[in-house]
């Protein structure tokens, strides 16, 4: 099963949001998962690749966390959170420990 990631960017007037630029130098497998917002679709080339969100409330986006993606993975950072001899542990260490199969 492949996981689907879709991100959604503010794009527009620099140093708030993205420029336009930086975001068609963007790979296309990264342009296509995303969607623009904050932003007018006349605002936005045809030629940059990323789509713009629709505007209206029926057109909201839900992007949903599947438990059973990361419900093994969060068991076992449950666990080894809850030893108080792992408190200092590198993220890193952590990492690798999780990766354990208990």
């Amino acid at each position: 099963r492949q996981m689907c990631i879709r991100d959604s960017h503010e794009a527009g007037v620099p140093p708030i949001h993205t420029p336009l630029r930086v975001l068609k130098a963007l790979p296309e497998e990264i342009k296509k998962k995303t969607l623009l917002v904050h932003i007018a679709g006349k605002d936005v080339p045809d030629d940059i690749g990323i789509k713009v969100a629709p505007d209206g409330l029926q057109n909201t986006v839900v992007l949903y966390n599947s438990k059973e993606q990361f419900g093994d993975l969060l068991q076992k950072l449950n666990l080894l959170s809850s030893i108080p001899l792992l408190e200092r542990l590198s993220i890193r260490t952590i990492k690798d420990l999780s990766l354990i199969h208990i």
